[in-house]
C-alpha cells in the first residue's frame, strides 16, 4: 500500500455534485470513502442560495464554518438560532440534527468536515497569519489548512517547502505525514486560515 503523502489541493480543482437532498451544489475538496456513497470523512465547500434543510448525515460529526457571502443562520444546532456572519465563524454539530438554513443576505459559500462516526473533529479554529505562524501537529490525527483569504507558503518543520495556498486552496496533511506545519503570509497582506483536526476508528 502507497504511503499517504500530503496533498495541494487548488479551488478549481474541486468537483461539484448536488447535496444529498438536492437543495444545493457541493465542491467536493477530498474525501476517504468506504463504499457507495458512505465515507470515512469529506471535505467540500457548500453553496447556499436559499433557505432550507441541509441533508441528513445521521452518523457523522460536522463542522461548518463560513467562507464567503452574507452570512446565514443555522436552526436546529441549538435552542436558539446559531449566527455565522463574518469569514471563520465555526460551528461543530451532529448530523442527525435536522438542520434549516436562513440567508441573510445572497447567496453563501461555506466550508464542511463531515467525520464518520466513532472518528470525531477533535478541533477547527479560525487563524490569522499577519506574518509566520507554525504549530506542531498529532501524529495520529488527520489535518487539514484551508486558506480563507490572502497567500500562503506553507513548509514543513524544518522550513522546507510544501505549498503556495491561494484564496480557497487547501492543504491535507495526512497522520504521520508531518511533525509540525509553519504558514507564512506573503503579499504584504495577513491571511486567513481555517484548521482543522479529526480522527478516525
Amino acid at each position: 500500500m502507497t504511503a499517504p503523502t500530503v496533498r495541494h489541493l487548488r479551488r478549481a480543482e474541486y468537483s461539484a455534485m448536488p447535496w444529498r437532498n438536492g437543495g444545493g451544489v457541493t465542491f467536493e475538496i477530498a474525501k476517504s470513502a468506504v463504499s457507495g456513497t458512505e465515507f470515512d470523512w469529506r471535505l467540500s465547500l457548500a453553496l447556499i442560495e436559499s433557505n432550507g434543510p441541509f441533508s441528513s448525515f445521521t452518523g457523522y460529526q460536522r463542522a461548518i464554518a463560513l467562507v464567503a457571502g452574507d452570512g446565514c443562520l443555522l436552526h436546529g444546532i441549538e435552542s436558539q438560532a446559531v449566527a455565522l456572519r463574518q469569514p471563520g465563524d465555526l460551528r461543530l454539530f451532529s448530523g442527525a440534527a435536522a438542520v434549516t438554513c436562513e440567508l441573510l443576505g445572497g447567496t453563501t459559500c461555506d466550508f464542511n468536515l463531515m467525520v464518520r462516526e466513532p472518528g470525531a473533529v477533535d478541533s477547527a479554529r479560525h487563524l490569522t497569519v499577519n506574518d509566520t505562524l507554525s504549530e506542531s501537529l498529532e501524529p495520529q490525527r488527520h489535518h487539514v489548512l484551508f486558506c480563507l483569504a490572502g497567500n500562503l507558503d506553507c513548509a514543513d518543520a524544518a522550513g522546507q517547502p510544501i505549498a503556495h495556498l491561494g484564496p480557497h486552496d487547501t492543504l491535507l496533511i495526512p497522520p504521520s505525514t508531518l511533525s509540525a506545519w509553519r504558514a507564512q503570509a506573503t503579499g504584504g497582506q495577513p491571511a486567513q486560515l481555517l484548521a482543522l483536526a479529526w480522527h478516525t476508528a
